[in-house]
């Protein structure tokens, strides 16, 4: 795990859940049959190898911090708290499990002033990029399903409920301008958490449980006849 070959699903310290995975880009290695594409993977993940050997050592000396795989080889620390190993697994568990080649536009951090910003890909998608705004707490865009996905961790507050939702949709006015397709979501990391907040989820938004990861559950309006 510490050098990028597998990846841990946890969360919290003494999760009875806990799994681990390969990476997908591991994945991606045993499935290619072209040998030019499987040798240019191979050298790719050589030099995540070195990079992240690095960063194995500056980890160490964090300690408490919550490393999150955010993308080609790339970690960014958030500080340590449920809420914030929920959105890890935000990151790296539901955005593989439902989205193709999922990017990490947007990660916020329970911690005042961090945070994870991909500026660039904010600008193409059309998104405002303001510090001051009330961001949600994870986004995640998949390229070739041109779907971008709205994600609130909830832990002890904040699901996505009308209001929220309300909210989300002027934020979201410009990808969908584009014609991109947008996704509300609110995370729990267990059912029990959920059942508390289940009255509030918004019509046209859907729910994750990070303990049964492999679920969704949508709240839609039926289609008017």
């Amino acid at each position: 795990m510490n050098y990028g070959i597998v990846v841990r699903h946890q969360l919290s310290t003494n999760d009875p859940n806990t799994y681990y995975r390969l990476h997908p880009d591991f994945i991606r290695l045993f499935s290619e049959e072209d040998i030019e594409e499987q040798n240019r993977l191979i050298q790719q993940l050589q030099k995540q190898l070195t990079k992240l050997k690095g960063q194995k050592a500056q980890r160490a000396v964090q300690g408490k911090e919550i490393c999150v795989q955010i993308g080609d080889g790339q970690i960014f620390s958030l500080s340590s708290g449920d809420h914030n190993l929920l959105e890890k697994s935000v990151i790296e568990i539901f955005g593989h499990a439902f989205l193709d080649n999922p990017q990490t536009v947007y990660l916020g951090d329970s911690a005042p002033r961090k945070g994870y910003q991909n500026r660039t890909l904010m600008r193409r998608l059309n998104l405002p990029i303001d510090t001051t705004a009330s961001l949600p707490d994870v986004i995640l865009f998949s390229e070739p399903e041109s779907h971008l996905v709205i994600v609130e961790a909830v832990t002890s507050s904040g699901p996505v409920n009308p209001i929220r939702l309300e909210q989300l949709h002027k934020f979201t006015k410009g990808p969908r301008k584009l014609g991109i397709k947008v996704s509300y979501v609110s995370a729990f990391p267990s059912r029990a958490v959920f059942r508390r907040f289940v009255e509030e989820i918004a019509w046209g938004s859907s729910t994750w449980i990070g303990n049964e990861p492999n679920n969704i559950v949508h709240f839609e309006r039926m289609r008017e006849r």
